[in-house]
């Protein structure tokens, strides 16, 4: 439920001004940041992007906005025992899919305007750590439809889903964790993928059960997963 660190007087740098530290763990974001609210707590970091502008509106409530060293992404399942399609395993597929996902309304909507488009794994903040040379791939579904028409892959019988070479269709299983505003970002995706002829149906699932999909058996195609600094 909680964790309490307390000052070491030893530091070689002198005992810190503050003489502990109340760790308080909380089940969802909405009861921690109704515990600030309620002056339960002095302080709480991770604030959910649709409760920024209501902290903003709340009475002895600074908010500090800062560029996270954290990213979320669309983690393509590449495990060579993996039970993904082999069409996901095609460069022209996932190019394919990048031209297609709205990433700017995934901000938009998912995270109510505060983010930033990354152009690789490394998030904007972390500064010069994160190439230049690297470009963010627009969103051009018309680009998408091209590629995916280049590499033969088509709607034979004209269920807007496209086939690959052996008639097996481009359709895909899609997870992810459900909190916060995750079931719309994967309607963001799963919409912009069905308009290039990509089947991608959002499931969500708690934790642990998106966990079990991992290992040992890596049995999932595509998962909208994060990450960030320790």
């Amino acid at each position: 439920e909680y964790m309490i660190v307390e000052a070491n007087e030893d530091y070689y740098r002198g005992k810190p001004v503050i003489d502990r530290i109340v760790i308080q763990q909380y089940a969802t974001e909405d009861t921690m940041v109704q515990a600030l609210l309620a002056g339960e707590v002095d302080m709480i970091d991770g604030v959910p992007y649709t409760a920024v502008q209501p902290l903003q509106e709340a009475e002895n409530v600074e908010v500090v906005i800062m560029p996270s060293l954290g990213l979320d992404d669309l983690v393509i399942n590449s495990h060579v025992n993996g039970t993904q399609p082999e069409s996901l395993n095609d460069p022209a597929v996932r190019l394919a899919m990048e031209y297609a996902i709205d990433k700017q309304e995934i901000i938009d909507v998912g995270y109510a305007g505060y983010g930033e488009i990354a152009a690789s794994i490394l998030p904007p903040a972390m500064g010069d750590w994160v190439s230049p040379n690297i470009v963010a791939i627009p969103f051009d579904p018309d680009e998408g439809n091209r590629i995916l028409e280049e590499a033969g892959y088509v709607d034979s019988d004209g269920d807007g889903i496209r086939e690959d070479a052996d008639g097996n269709p481009l359709e895909y299983r899609l997870y992810s964790e459900e909190m916060g505003t995750s079931a719309r970002i994967l309607e963001i995706i799963s919409d912009g993928l069905a308009d290039i002829g990509i089947s991608a149906p959002p499931t969500l699932m708690d934790g642990d059960a998106l966990y079990d999909l991992l290992e040992p058996d890596w049995d999932f195609d595509m998962i909208l997963w994060g990450w960030g600094w320790d």
